[in-house]
């Protein structure tokens, strides 16, 4: 299906000026497109309506109230998706309403990341207002027979009673609340007997399709359709049922909150999960809501035990939705996903008694298909591992997503590692492949790439570039696939090139590289998680760009370019042995965090071991002083991945059973999730944690692949102290078992 007769609709000029809307004061607030259409049996013999439906920023679609998706999958100025969505299971004859709520994020309002003003920064979008566009393949005997925007008579309201909050709790980058006052809203503008009289009728801006005279000059347009690169997100509806504290539902689902009463029940939902949540009531008129969300339990800034719940004290550390009733039936659904292992909901009354429903949700995320089946006689085998894999599928929406409580962004230091792990369980691609073309299109003209993207407000993790490159090796060890390498190539070198410029002449080592060198969350390393107190030669730095040297010698050699990949293999030995020559400890046996300090990390023996500046029984002994000496800093668990792989190489991987015990913990404590970090972290599901999944799959199992490809598999016995897996293994595009 192509976009073809379809035209971009939006507010237009005279209700602009007749609301009042000043320039930005559309920025982070709604505009509701509404379509009412009456269908007859004859009409409903098609088995499908295919839809094609986008909207600038974002939008929900219902069809006859019913919630049915979320889009546009996140793009930016260059790629502006679309979803295609069959509606035929969602119409009924007689009177239809198809309804879509628009969110319009201005990213040139976006002045500072901490803005509260700034809404849903992980939306780039072009700053072109409210926009919505639908193409409908079926066409009735009449106007009023079609779906397509721009032919249909469509209405449209802008809703100027509120607008989305990052709350504090957010850090202002990715999750929002909202604070409505539903007496201002047409609460029921997406049911069939809703009277939409006073609504305007949109402008039709310009075609959805480029015109042939502009692709024949090379126009470009503002918003530059382009196909969904993945799947829809899941849409599972499911209820709270677990009641742990407050007045019980009676048998027909509902609980009766009395006038001017003050009320609160908290849910246990199981698990964390990701998932837009209904709520319906029916009276209540000027009752207050409060609805918040929790992951865990904290006060003052503290974990508190999971089971806290059950001893009805006081925590701190949720997400809170707040809403005034209008009274009468009212379902209210929050325009994001929200992120819970609880939902506690305050309500107080007035003058009339509220009815409160069960409350429902639909669970949200990308359908990653989980391949891979793992069974061990000792417990914590598979337990660890749905862990690990409930922590992925959270953490991945239309982009990989470092947590989804509150950030909600997609870093690439996080997503190289996601992308690790899904390989390891999932023959499923497109999401890697996505996010490889997300941070190519992100670069930025000075040479390095955003840290996060994509990204209303830029930002530059100096270090995380390099990330990108380890990324691009890492899918073409799993593929064996060059096509998009050759792609993307030159990223590498432009990268690879901005290192080289900041080589430090005194050292050979590298310098100031500028930005945000971020390194790993360390309390010896400061608020920024940098070494040295950043100051440059850092030796873990040279070391990760001796690494990136090194995959970049092998994406070039793959891809025919030979001498550059030979310029590239010797780069990283000189980097190499200036790291030894300046930081070697010949009494601790080990690398110093950098030339001036005496200070030392398990981050730079890793690294050190990983890119082959330390070899042999010196990385050996590296290595073990590294787990041993207590003036270490250990590698917290985002960090642990090349800690692993440096004990893997040096022969003593049976030392990582002690540091898998800290995950291994997790499970006693009640955890559904990997957190960020074990105790008082920002998040309970954070994906860069969720290295067991990794690890249980290719070394501890002692699957792996011998060459890029998977074409030969190498099988490897199991680990001297580690429990026996069984089962079925994902190894590149083929499912094996073990």
């Amino acid at each position: 299906m192509e976009w073809s007769r379809a035209q971009w609709i939006g507010l237009s000029q005279a209700q602009i000026r007749a609301q009042h809307i000043f320039r930005g004061e559309d920025n982070n607030h709604f505009a509701y497109f509404r379509l009412q259409i009456s269908l007859t049996a004859e009409d409903l013999r098609r088995t499908s309506f295919p839809c094609l439906i986008t909207a600038n920023s974002r939008y929900r679609l219902w069809v006859n109230a019913q919630a049915i998706l979320s889009g546009p999958c996140k793009g930016d100025r260059f790629r502006h998706y679309y979803e295609e969505i069959d509606l035929a299971p969602y119409l009924r004859e007689g009177e239809n309403v198809i309804a879509a709520a628009v969110l319009y994020c201005d990213p040139n309002q976006a002045d500072d990341q901490s803005d509260p003003a700034t809404s849903l920064l992980a939306v780039a979008s072009p700053p072109v207002g409210h926009r919505f566009c639908m193409e409908s393949a079926w066409n009735g005997a009449s106007q009023e027979k079609t779906l397509t925007t721009g032919i249909a008579p469509w209405k449209v309201y802008f809703d100027p009673s509120f607008s989305l909050v990052a709350a504090e709790i957010n850090q202002n980058l990715g999750a929002i609340t909202e604070h409505i006052d539903l007496r201002q809203v047409p609460v029921d503008w997406k049911k069939a007997d809703f009277d939409d009289t006073d609504w305007w009728i949109p402008e039709v801006k310009h075609p959805a399709a480029e015109s042939a005279r502009n692709r024949l000059v090379g126009f470009l347009p503002k918003l530059r359709l382009t196909p969904r690169p993945i799947p829809l997100l899941e849409e599972i509806p499911g209820t709270l049922t677990e009641l742990v504290a407050g007045p019980a539902f009676d048998e027909t689902g509902t609980v009766m909150i009395a006038a001017h009463t003050t009320a609160t029940l908290l849910f246990h939902a199981g698990e964390i999960m990701s998932a837009y949540p209904v709520y319906r009531f029916s009276g209540g008129n000027n009752a207050h809501v409060h609805l918040t969300y929790f992951e865990k339990f904290s006060k003052d800034g503290h974990d508190l035990p999971l089971n806290r719940w059950k001893e009805g004290e006081p925590f701190d550390g949720g997400q809170q939705d707040s809403i005034i009733l209008p009274g009468g039936a009212v379902t209210y659904e929050p325009f994001w996903m929200r992120t819970f292992r609880f939902v506690q909901i305050t309500i107080e009354t007035e003058g009339e008694a509220l009815c409160l429903q069960r409350p429902a949700y639909h669970r949200t995320g990308y359908p990653l298909v989980i391949q891979t089946e793992l069974h061990s006689d000792t417990p914590w085998v598979s337990q660890l591992y749905d862990i690990c894999v409930r922590t992925m599928k959270n953490c991945m929406m239309d982009t990989y997503m470092d947590c989804p409580f509150y950030e909600q962004m997609e870093f690439i230091m996080d997503t190289r590692l996601q992308m690790l792990f899904s390989y390891s369980v999932s023959t499923d691609l497109r999401l890697a492949e996505k996010a490889l073309e997300d941070f190519h299109c992100s670069m930025e003209p000075f040479g390095l790439i955003q840290g996060k993207y994509p990204s209303a407000y830029p930002q530059v993790i100096s270090t995380f570039s390099l990330y990108y490159i380890y990324a691009l090796y890492d899918y073409y060890q799993q593929t064996g696939r060059t096509e998009l390498i050759v792609r993307y190539r030159t990223d590498v070198d432009t990268i690879l090139e901005y290192f080289a410029s900041r080589l430090d002449s005194a050292t050979g080592m590298v310098g100031d590289i500028g930005y945000w060198p971020f390194v790993d969350w360390q309390e010896q390393w400061g608020d920024a998680g940098v070494p040295c107190n950043g100051v440059a030669p850092i030796t873990v730095i040279s070391l990760m760009y001796a690494y990136a040297l090194y995959c970049g010698a092998v994406l070039y050699e793959a891809t025919g370019r030979e001498g550059v990949a030979k310029e590239y293999t010797d780069r990283q030995k000189q980097i190499n042995r200036a790291v030894i020559r300046n930081c070697m400890s010949p009494e601790r046996g080990m690398l110093k965090d950098g030339p001036q300090t005496e200070k030392y990390s398990q981050h730079v023996q890793s690294w050190a071991v990983v890119c082959g500046a330390l070899q042999g029984e010196m990385a050996r002994t590296a290595m073990a002083h590294a787990l041993d000496d207590k003036d270490v800093i250990p590698c917290s668990f985002a960090a642990s991945y090349e800690l692993f792989r440096a004990l893997e190489q040096t022969g003593l991987y049976g030392r990582t059973r002690e540091l898998l015990q800290g995950w291994i913990d997790l499970i006693a404590k009640g955890y559904t999730t990997c957190p960020e970090v074990p105790v008082d972290g920002r998040s309970a599901c954070h994906a860069w944690s969720a290295l067991p999944v990794y690890e249980l799959t290719r070394t501890i199992a002692g699957i792996s692949s011998a060459e890029p490809g998977w074409h030969h598999i190498r099988r490897l016995p199991q680990p001297a102290g580690f429990p026996e897996i069984h089962g079925k293994i994902v190894a590149g595009d083929q499912v094996i078992e073990i």
